[in-house]
């Protein structure tokens, strides 16, 4: 319906195209939103009297009160308030990598020993992922074909096994293969990342997922290739 109001996201998504100076009808070609839709927000957009950029900074509750003065938004409450002025530190965390451990139920319980009253787990989440897709207004998310690609690359970090015996540490190093449409992934620890124990792990991981997809992407694994004749130019060896 062309009256119907979007979610926040997709306006969200018109403020990034409308940046990029997208016309009309390539953005209704893209998504599928009424051409009628596009321009009432549009007009909303230029009525604010605020450039895109300007619009694009203001937390959801204040866009949702310019592009919907109409509607009965609830003032956000005191949490709310308290965990918009952390987000912009939690999203510095995450994304830096001398926290490569940390994870955002770490960041939640670190929220809570700070705010014990604060937001439940999933919402935490959801205001955290609805900051970092506002700043981050050049990302662009692939689309993927269904059972198209089947990507598999080893984790960055090893598992360890400790020998009861000797107390030997030994490094297992971490497959993971993963269907990019619907996130689905397979995981498994090797005694090595060698063919010997690379190709068993691929085969058990394409019978968990129930099938073969049309493409495997392999990231340049050392394990798959063979040599490099020239630049873009590989031998594989699976």
């Amino acid at each position: 319906m062309a009256n119907k109001p979007l979610t926040m996201l997709q306006i969200r998504r018109i403020l990034k195209l409308f940046m990029e100076e997208c016309s009309i009808r390539e953005f209704h070609r893209q998504t599928g939103i009424h051409r009628v839709t596009l321009k009432n927000y549009l007009h909303r957009f230029r009525a604010s009297g605020k450039s895109f950029v300007e619009l694009a900074d203001l937390s959801d509750h204040d866009l949702a009160q310019m592009v919907h003065p109409s509607r009965n938004t609830k003032a956000p409450d005191e949490r709310f308030e308290d965990q918009e002025g952390r987000l912009k530190g939690y999203a510095k965390k995450l994304a830096s990598k001398r926290n490569k451990y940390l994870t955002k139920q770490v960041l939640w319980e670190e929220y809570l020993k700070e705010c014990p009253n604060g937001y439940h787990y999933s919402q935490f989440c959801h205001y955290l992922e609805q900051h970092l897709q506002r700043n981050d207004l050049t990302m662009v998310v692939p689309y993927h074909e269904p059972g198209n690609r089947l990507q598999i690359d080893f984790a960055g970090e090893p598992l360890w096994i400790v020998t009861p015996r000797t107390s030997e540490r030994i490094a297992c190093p971490v497959i993971v293969c993963t269907l990019p449409c619907s996130s689905f992934f397979y995981a498994e620890p090797l005694a090595s990342a060698r063919q010997e124990h690379l190709i068993p792990a691929l085969n058990r991981a394409l019978v968990y997922l129930g099938g073969v997809p049309r493409n495997v992407l392999s990231d340049n694994m050392a394990q798959s290739v063979t040599g490099k004749a020239a630049f873009f130019q590989v031998s594989m060896n699976l």
